[in-house]
């Protein structure tokens, strides 16, 4: 394909998203029809599931014959989509074969049935998403005495089910649900929202997601303790019936028990929850700015016997992103976004219904082979319980979305039971509990995950996914203990010695599972993120298996007791140069092959705090070099034309570059519009803090073909994206630790940012490019960030915000007279690498004046300037002229961070690689993890001494006679730059 003909499919395919329509697009779109009424069957005596399955001999006979771990949370789960019951049940051979710890059905609810519509698939299958009471059966799944004979044989297999449920909405069709349930107390009013007939249309505002109608479907009054009895009823009625275990469909859209709306609590989870059942996770889909995800997921554990938590959808887009390019590097692959909660909370998969079966397709076009590869990388890794998706026969990939060689109640594609994907599963069971490392395998398109202890290589071993050439292992280090392992899809081996590969090949276009089977001993091991670090502090994993009596200790005087994948934070009091350990204790829970019951066990990782490591970018880059600010108070109106006359260029704190947004380094990527930051300025006055920053669009002369930049790039005029300004008052007391992460953990607005190295903050202020949503000010205390905005553009008793005197202004262009930066784009065949702004190469990137390249600066670039209260950041200008205050603007677009002032080299490390949240055209840093390091620019406070890159003292060598007494010369140097300072000393040996 041509550049031109890229252009064009990038263009066709060009999605701009604003902020609010990138939250929107996490709607569980599967519920798009709806309804639901009460439980067909006199309880019997509530059941216990745990106790039936864990606590009962016959059925972990059968578990242990087919190898399947012991907590669902664990282990692969099947989502047999629009298989019925009787469907199911003849399949469960095949099932716990293959290596699935449980099944997953669809809703069991009556449902709204169009008989004109038969059992076929297209726009059919969505109504099992719509109940119109709380009955169980319908004409996808069956009957109830279907539901009862499938549980009892998935139990004798030693496999446990999982019923969809949803406990959120009916149907939209009001005469479609039951009579018993037509009473307009157990819904939502439709008055209040703003979308039509009720709908949600903001997903930032708690209040709409949970209040109004999901694609005008009736939302159930889930403060109304009947309707909570009801569904509770439906559910105990299910676990009697056998069930295990429930996904709650569109789950964030049913108010947490915490949050208040028109002055009323809920008290709905609290009651459907305690049902019986073992597992329970609900479909919490990640990117709303308010949700609190972490929260969900505790709650669906903290109610189930055995685990539970929420899906963890953002991960889905990752590894779709990266089989869709054949690119698997670990730095893309790696991390899972947990949204604060524990790896053991989530439910991962490469694909959802969801993504295949809605409207937009999202992930209808992988392949089979895709789905493979994307199933050995989600199914082998230790965190969360992987779900597969069983596509309908015959659909997907080159083929219609359904192909309708298969109905409703049938079994989809075989590719559940795959060779490949049965052996990972398998895999999977047998590394239970074990630690992980990935790592790539000669190149970007070979990913390998191990999993091992250091307990000899029973259940240690390897899945590797390379959808490259075949590829030598030969002399890779490893983590895995030595021996051989067998290849149970290939039939090769792998002979590790000193953890080192010795031999053994990775079959190209193929999966790969090395290990070696069996029963590993009792065991405890602790592992940390990393065993340097250089931020706030270090998270650091206890891991036990079979084993009791479990307690820690730190040498920074922690203790305390924990269970299996409990993660600790080390080294808040430590300085550069220190270490602390972390020790883990138990006993063996059971006899293994050389551990005794009651053997005492033990473990420990060292962990020490390095320098921040130095950037040291080009010349161009600089903060503070100019001055600290001003202290003068800058006059501009709020809005659009604001003005810039009262700033000049003794206020500059932080300089950029242009032309180094991550877009230029993707190969067909430069039709997005560029987020570019190129200067920031600072001043202050006895009641504001001052900030005004640049930002440039120089597509005008690096990129032309691609015109749309050209059209939408003012952003304050085409786009909604947030500005996140990190501040330092530098009061400690009031400093925000967990590296400015939420104290109920993630990020702030799910953006993915943390500030740590050099940097500290007390405040982050957010505002949009246009102004429309914001302004907000975030503070919080040593455990994080609050969510909760001190400061907002109204204020929210329910929240305790207080209403901002922030002034937010913007404009074309800007106070620079050049516009310096580094010619252009379309990645590294074209000239652009990653770390091209740094010095080391600094002759080898293209440095340019881009003006004198023609570019038109008055039209195309723009400035943004903004007036913070003093006391809405608790501070004074006399603490800023005697102890300063710190800046960090980070612009985003997409997820996540794209450029910075000061600028971090977080803003390029992932520049190359494929997006995972938007299109894979996009660069990755729309969606990776940015942690800012570097030291922030200043305002105020002492001048800095000037760092001194060279010195020569001017004089040449002279002589003088001594004889006569004293003498005396004067001696001047010369420093690069000038103003530095330099220490003098003198010594009368040669």
């Amino acid at each position: 394909m041509t550049r031109a003909e890229r252009r064009r499919a990038a263009r066709k395919a060009r999605a701009v998203k604003t902020w609010k329509k990138v939250a929107a697009g996490t709607v569980a779109v599967a519920t798009l029809f709806g309804g639901m009424g009460v439980a067909s069957t006199a309880l019997a005596a509530d059941r216990d599931s745990y106790q039936d399955t864990i606590g009962n001999s016959s059925f972990e006979a059968a578990r242990n014959q087919y190898g399947l771990t012991k907590h669902m949370k664990n282990g692969a789960i099947l989502h047999a989509w629009m298989w019925s019951f009787k469907t199911i049940t003849q399949h469960m051979p095949e099932i716990a074969a293959a290596g699935y710890t449980s099944v997953q059905t669809e809703p069991m609810s009556k449902i709204k049935e169009v008989a004109a519509n038969g059992k076929k698939f297209t726009e059919n299958w969505y109504y099992v998403y719509q109940p119109a009471n709380t009955s169980i059966g319908n004409f996808v799944v069956g009957t109830e005495a279907d539901l009862k004979e499938m549980t009892a044989t998935a139990h004798k297999y030693g496999v446990r089910v999982i019923v969809d449920v949803v406990a959120n909405h009916f149907t939209s069709d009001w005469n479609a649900i039951d009579p018993d349930w037509q009473n307009k107390e157990y819904f939502h009013k439709r008055t209040g929202c703003d979308g039509p007939n009720g709908e949600i249309n903001d997903y930032s505002n708690r209040y709409k997601v949970t209040q109004c109608h999901l694609l005008g479907l009736w939302d159930l009054n889930t403060q109304n303790q009947a309707v909570a009895d009801r569904m509770q009823k439906f559910l105990k009625t299910a676990v009697a019936d056998g069930v295990d275990g429930f996904r709650y469909d569109a789950a964030k859209h049913v108010e947490l028990p915490t949050e208040v709306f028109d002055n009323k609590q809920s008290n709905y989870w609290n009651t459907i929850l305690k049902n019986g059942s073992q597992f329970q996770y609900g479909e919490v889909l990640q990117g709303d700015s308010g949700l609190d995800y972490k929260a969900y997921a505790n709650m669906f554990r903290d109610n189930s016997s055995d685990g539970g938590g929420n899906t963890a959808s953002n991960y889905g887009k990752t590894i779709r992103a990266a089989v869709g390019s054949n690119n698997l590097d670990v730095k893309m692959v790696k991390n899972i976004d947990t949204g604060g909660a524990s790896e053991d909370q989530l439910v991962t998969w490469v694909e959802s219904h969801d993504n295949y079966a809605n409207g937009d397709k999202e992930s209808t076009g992988l392949t089979d082979y895709q789905i493979m590869m994307g199933w050995a990388v989600v199914g082998s890794r230790r965190a969360g319980a992987p779900l597969y998706f069983n596509r309908p026969k015959g659909s997907g990939g080159t083929n219609p979305q359904f192909a309708e060689q298969s109905q409703l109640g049938d079994a989809g594609d075989d590719m559940w039971k795959n060779k490949s994907v049965a052996a990972v599963n398998h895999f999977r069971n047998a590394m239970d509990g074990k630690g992980e490392n990935l790592q790539n395998c000669g190149d970007k398109s070979c990913l390998m995950i191990e999993r091992s202890t250091s307990d000899g290589i029973q259940n240690d071993g390897v899945v590797i996914a390379n959808m490259g050439g075949d590829k030598s292992l030969s002399g890779m280090e490893t983590t895995l203990d030595d021996g051989t392992y067998p290849d149970e899809v290939n039939g090769g081996q792998l002979v590790v010695s000193n953890h080192k590969i010795v031999s053994g090949t990775a079959k190209g276009g193929a999966v790969s599972v090395f290990y070696v089977k069996g029963e590993s001993d009792p065991n405890v091991s602790v592992e940390a993120a990393s065993k340097e670090f250089s931020s706030d502090n270090v998270k650091v994993t206890l891991r036990a298996q079979d084993a009791d009596n479990l307690k820690y200790t730190t040498t920074e005087g922690e203790s305390g007791s924990f269970t299996d994948g409990k993660v600790i934070s080390v080294g808040k009091t430590l300085s550069i140069g220190e270490t602390a350990t972390v020790k883990v204790t138990g006993t063996a829970a059971k006899d293994g092959k050389k551990v005794k019951k009651g053997q005492a066990l033990s473990a420990s990782v060292t962990v020490k705090k390095v320098e921040v490591p130095k950037q040291n970018l080009a010349a161009q880059y600089s903060t503070n070099k100019v001055g600290m600010g001003v202290k003068k108070t800058i006059n501009f109106n709020a809005g659009k034309d604001a003005s810039i006359a009262d700033w000049d260029s003794s206020m500059l704190i932080a300089q950029g570059a242009a032309n180094d947004d991550p877009r230029v380094y993707r190969p067909n990527s430069m039709y997005e519009v560029p987020i570019d930051l190129y200067a920031l300025y600072g001043a202050y006055d006895d009641d504001n803090l001052y900030l005004m920053w640049e930002m440039t669009n120089v597509q005008d002369v690096v990129d032309t073909g691609d015109d749309y930049p050209l059209s939408q790039g003012h952003l304050w005029q085409t786009q909604n994206l947030p500005f996140h300004i990190a501040i330092d008052t530098k009061d400690d007391s009031t400093c925000i630790g967990n590296n400015g992460g939420l104290q109920t953990g993630g990020s702030l607005w799910a953006s993915n940012i943390t500030w740590g190295g050099e940097q500290k903050l007390n405040n982050v202020v957010t505002i949009s490019t246009n102004g429309s949503n914001g302004p907000w000010i975030y503070k919080g205390d040593e455990s994080g960030l609050n969510s909760k905005a001190a400061y907002g553009p109204a204020a929210n008793a329910a929240t305790n915000t207080k209403k901002s005197n922030i002034k937010f202004g913007y404009g074309n262009g800007i106070l620079s007279k050049d516009v310096i930066g580094i010619d252009g784009g379309w990645g590294e065949n074209n000239g652009r690498f990653i770390g091209d702004m740094k010095a080391e190469n600094q002759n080898k990137a293209k440095w340019v004046n881009f003006n004198e390249k023609g570019h038109n600066s008055a039209q195309m670039d723009d400035h943004y300037e903004i007036a913070i209260p003093l006391e809405e950041i608790g501070t004074t200008a006399d603490r800023i002229a005697s102890s300063g205050i710190g800046i960090e603007l980070a612009a985003t677009f997409g997820l996540s961070a794209m450029d910075s002032l000061p600028y971090d080299l977080a803003m390029n490390d992932n520049a190359d690689l494929p997006d995972t949240g938007s299109q894979v055209n996009n660069s990755f840093e729309k969606s990776d993890d940015d942690m800012f390091s570097v030291k922030m620019a200043n305002i105020g406070g002492e001048e800095p001494p000037v760092e001194t890159k060279s010195v020569r003292i001017d004089q040449s060598d002279y002589s003088v006679d001594l004889s006569e007494g004293v003498a005396t010369k004067q001696l001047t140097a010369t420093t690069d730059p000038k103003g530095a300072s330099v220490s003098w000393s003198s010594s009368d040996k040669d």
